[in-house]
């Protein structure tokens, strides 16, 4: 269930954002042309809070639906890593 919930969440919003970013396009063209930059410049110059790491620690209970139902979202998020090709992701 969280695995689909993710899923029909970027589908549902893709529409969208397709639509949005077709009546503007050169301001998103500016903005992901200045993130290639700063992540170039990362590859050559150490940038710090590029290193940064953050994490959520909670105890989720085992065996019970609303800890299937966030695992199932943990999992969703983590498979469209590969499959967005653009920031929407979890």
């Amino acid at each position: 269930m969280g695995f689909s919930t993710i899923f029909v969440a970027l589908g549902a919003s893709a529409t969208a954002m397709s639509r949005l970013l077709l009546t503007n396009r050169y301001e998103p063209n500016i903005v992901g042309g200045a993130i290639i930059i700063v992540f170039g410049v990362s590859v050559v110059v150490r940038l710090p809070w590029m290193d940064r790491d953050v994490r959520f620690h909670g105890h989720i209970p085992g065996g019970r639906p609303l800890g299937a139902y966030l695992l199932g979202l943990a999992f969703g998020c983590g498979w469209t890593h590969a499959s967005v090709p653009f920031s929407v992701r979890c």
